[in-house]
């Protein structure tokens, strides 16, 4: 699939050359025809010898919209010519000119950045490519413009995206495209560029419903008809029509050969072509395919290109598969100097330097597929090892950096989920490194390596929110963020509403009305970038602590344990202060099978009551697999941070002895071990996000007496804060939404005693006295609280993305700048949770760290009289404890004895003040 993407992205910067952005010809001029003419014989110094002197008079006489298109021809000019340096600098002064006579935010404009970014593109300068399609936008929007050159901004905008494999981006912006195009020029070419995305995304019924739309297009241009009939080769291709898709990539090709700027696209469906013989059994002909496709790439690209480097991926991919393990190692390490700008050594045993790595994803393509490569040959020794480490870290630091361009979530999952395969190989041979001699580094590798696979869109969303707090940006700025910020959540989610309940009438309007307000956020902050220098270098730097520094943060008493589901086992690293270790759990069928029923067990109210016996054998099973004794020795306690099915599973539930007797006199791990939970080991080190917190206690509580929508009255919610605990209340039908998201920011406790729905649901919501509260809402906040306790079912569940964790509503809050939370696995008893969530305000108010706090809070239940049934897992284990540790400040304000000895000083003061004044007055009588 991937090799299809790339024939859009030079494509559409040829079609519309011509046609429109070559405006001149609208504009009557004794020069224009003979101008026509010397651009189609090629005569471009001729043309340039009359278009220089008719700008320069344009620009005397005012005449901007005439000097902008004749500026834009000698753009096109010079680009013909690959003079790119000279027509960036033509572009520049014409630019300057328009902002000089005040037309810098016009139309004109907005065409000369459109031949602004063909002409970086041309040079393979990437993101400044993307910047100035960004920048015409921009200025094409502002000004109500509606047309094929606001459509082909936003088309070749979204190859760039494709470029990155930011592809739920992509689609946004050919969406956006198909909006702006009121002529329908472009609409076949979009087509074709959406259904590739979408096969991309192996959303197959979406890609053929835009391929059948872009072949029902009246009027295509055989331009269009050849990227259409590469989509529908591919399309063909998943159907494993091979006769089929080779027609249509040889109908392609056919057209490419005829077309001499159409070089790109002649590499890739020579590259397709290959891919379908090897399919088909004719490796000799593949390889034909192969070597016509390298001679025709050598002469296009002379230097460094990008789609050599994909070439070489993917003939040494060929050659693997052929068990020709050492011509493939060759094409990997060309497609690594292709990729990577200073390096050029072809041996296979050395690598770029880590400092050189570019935004380019043939680069993370390529240094993967050496990595891989090295580890599948027999018995690979400690260098190849190592080489293949330095590899992944490579491939992985790229990926880092793609990732912080996007501006989304959802493609931050799958760039995560397309790697896993790749994060998988890494740790497991990190594992092996480090049981070898004179290997003791890899194991803080292994330990590097785990961290950069946890929390990866979190950790990006508070590293924004620090960069945005301490880089000096004023206020009526920051304002501005909050107001954009709002705007797009609140039409992301009126959007997903009127999709849910199958609004096709106003979906439209909402879908780009959201899309508007998100570029809006993006041009923010890429304004805050260039203005301020301190928030661009927070905001790229991303989240990185080291070893040393996570250590720091770690008392002598605790052992933080990072898992990482490496499918045939979980590899645990084991840290303390002063030593790490790691081990493997090996995993079988079986294995699985008992984790995922225990995780049942647990939520089973029922089976818990009728058959403890089976819920301690399964605990104490578990247990020995997953905690071993010699990680529980010494360490009082434990700082989980989970991945795969690990993330569901409370261990303080687990039962460190055999055991045949009550629930309430159980040897849990709850109680040898305080345990907490994080999504990584960096975002603990890292500190708040934004601010100082607030002060004291913000209790929510909607449905006290009664409920809506068929929800049950929540009447024991207000026993869940002490009485005598001073709090601000939202109760009843006071605690609506918006009350709730103005009062949360000034509270360093916020408490949430109502219902909360995930494990039935696409998105999970929280329930508030008007309406239910969905995860882009929460996303939105900024929040200074020290710590939220979801009291509700299922705060804690979710899906699990790979190198994020759980998508629950606990991580909604933790992203909106939460320290730590207290949420749910299961759906949880009322009045149990009432007694528990007391007893845990209690401990806090007494002054014990938050862990601490919930582990005794949990020990009263299990000590309290009452029926032992009650004192089982299903009633206390489903809260648990993520984020940061330490104690929480309760107070609302000052203590008491403090307004009492500042009263008494002023007393003093003005009783002594008074005094000495009657003493003057006395003095100075006659």
């Amino acid at each position: 699939m991937k090799r299809l993407l790339v024939f859009y992205i030079v494509l559409g910067c040829y079609v519309l050359v011509p046609a429109q952005l070559s405006t001149s010809a609208q504009v009557p001029d004794s020069i224009d025809a003979r101008v026509g003419d010397l651009f189609q014989t090629h005569r471009y110094r001729e043309a340039l010898a009359l278009l220089e002197p008719a700008a320069e008079r344009a620009k005397t006489q005012h005449n901007w919209e005439r000097y902008g298109d004749l500026t834009a021809d000698i753009a096109r000019a010079l680009n013909a010519e690959e003079r790119f340096a000279h027509a960036l600098e033509r572009i520049a002064q014409g630019v300057q000119t328009l902002q000089a006579a005040g037309m810098g935010e016009s139309i004109i404009t907005a065409k000369l950045l459109n031949w602004q970014a063909i002409t970086f593109l041309k040079m393979q300068r990437y993101g400044e490519t993307l910047a100035a399609y960004q920048k015409a936008i921009q200025c094409f929007e502002k000004n109500n413009y509606k047309g094929a050159q606001l459509a082909y901004a936003y088309k070749n905008a979204a190859q760039i995206y494709l470029r990155y494999s930011d592809n739920r981006q992509a689609i946004e912006y050919l969406e956006a495209a198909l909006r702006s195009d009121t002529s329908r020029s472009q609409n076949a070419s979009i087509f074709s560029q959406l259904s590739a995305s979408f096969l991309f995304l192996d959303s197959v019924d979406a890609a053929q419903r835009y391929y059948a739309l872009g072949m029902a297009e009246p009027v295509k241009r055989p331009s269009h008809l050849a990227s259409l009939q590469s989509t529908g080769a591919e399309l063909a291709f998943r159907e494993q029509n091979w006769e089929k898709a080779k027609q249509l990539t040889s109908e392609a090709l056919t057209y490419y050969l005829t077309d001499p700027v159409k070089g790109e696209q002649r590499i890739r469906s020579l590259t397709a072509l290959a891919d379908i013989a090897s399919r088909q059994g004719a490796p000799n002909k593949a390889r034909q395919y192969y070597f016509q496709a390298d001679t025709t790439g050598k002469a296009i690209y002379p230097g460094k290109s990008r789609e050599m480097a994909k070439l070489y991926v993917e003939t040494g991919q060929f050659f693997e598969q052929n068990a020709q393990p050492d011509s493939a190692l060759t094409y990997y390490q060309q497609a690594l100097i292709q990729a990577f700008p200073h390096f050029d050594n072809p041996d296979p045993a050395e690598n770029p330097a880590p400092a050189d790595v570019p935004l380019e994803s043939q680069a993370m393509r390529a240094a993967a597929a050496k990595a891989h490569l090295l580890l599948r040959k027999p018995n690979p020794s400690v260098q190849s090892r190592l080489n293949a480490a330095h590899c992944f870290d490579l491939s992985f630091a790229v990926a880092a950096q793609l990732r912080r361009t996007y501006g989304n979530d959802a493609d931050k999952f799958a760039l995560a989920a397309n790697n896993r395969p790749a994060y998988t190989a890494a740790a497991n041979n990190l594992w092996i490194l480090s049981r070898q001699p004179g290997q003791s580094g890899a194991l803080n590798r292994l330990f590097a390596f785990l961290e950069q696979t946890k929390a990866q869109a979190l950790g990006d969303a508070l590293q924004q929110q620090r960069a945005l707090a301490l880089s000096g940006i004023p206020d009526s700025l920051l304002k501005r963020e909050e107001t954009l910020r709002r705007e797009t959540a609140a039409a992301l989610i009126e959007l997903n509403e009127q999709e849910q309940e199958g609004d096709t009438s106003r979906q439209a309007d909402s879908k780009d009305r959201w899309f508007r307000l998100q570029q809006a956020y993006t041009g923010f902050l890429n304004h805050l970038s260039a203005g301020y220098p301190l928030f661009r270098q927070y905001a790229e730097s991303g989240l990185a602590a080291g070893l040393p520094a996570i250590r720091t943060t770690l008392p002598d008493s605790t052992a933080l344990l990072s898992w990482f589901d490496a499918g045939d086992r979980y590899l645990c690293a084991v840290l303390r202060r002063t030593a790490l270790s790691a081990f493997d759990v090996p995993r079988d069928s079986a294995f699985d099978a008992a984790l995922a029923g225990f995780q049942t067990l647990l939520a089973d109210k029922n089976r818990q009551e009728t058959d403890p016996a089976a819920y301690f054998t399964a605990a104490y099973t578990l247990k020995q697999r997953l905690l071993p004794d010699s990680v529980l020795a010494g360490a009082s306690t434990l700082i989980i941070v989970p991945d795969g099915r690990l993330s569901y599973l409370p261990f303080e539930a687990l039962t460190t002895a055999p055991h045949r007797g009550a629930y309430g006199t159980a040897p849990y791990l709850l109680r040898s071990h305080a345990v907490q939970y994080a999504w990584s080991a960096t975002l603990l080190s890292a500190g708040p996000a934004s601010g100082p917190p607030g002060k004291g206690l913000l209790q929510v509580a909607p449905f006290v007496q009664s409920a809506r929508d068929g929800l049950a009255p929540l009447p024991n919610s207000p026993r869940e804060k002490p009485e005598q605990t001073p709090a601000a209340v939202l109760q009843g039908p006071a605690a609506t939404a918006d009350a709730f998201f103005r009062a949360a920011p000034a509270h360093a406790v916020l408490h949430l005693s109502t219902h909360a729905h995930a494990g039935q649901r696409a998105e999970p919501v929280i329930e508030l006295a008007d309406r239910a509260v969905s995860l882009p809402e929460i996303y939105a906040q900024r929040l200074h609280a020290s710590l939220v306790s979801l009291s509700a079912c299922e705060t804690g569940a979710g899906a699990f993305a790979g190198g994020e964790g759980v998508l629950s509503l606990a991580r909604a809050f933790a992203y909106a700048g939460a320290r730590s939370l207290v949420a749910s696995h299961w759906s949880v008893n009322e009045r149990s949770t009432a007694d528990l969530f007391a007893a845990f305000y209690r401990c806090l108010e007494n002054g014990l760290p938050k862990s601490a706090a919930l582990r005794q809070a949990k020990l009263q239940l299990l000590e309290q009289a009452g029926l032992d049934a009650r004192k089982a897992p299903y009633y206390w284990a489903a809260f648990t404890l993520s984020g940061a540790d330490g104690p929480v400040d309760m107070r609302t304000g000052w203590p008491w004895w403090v307004w009492v000895l500042g009263l008494g000083i002023i007393g003093i003061g003005v009783w002594g003040g008074r005094r000495y004044l009657r003493r003057r007055r006395t003095r100075s009588a006659p």
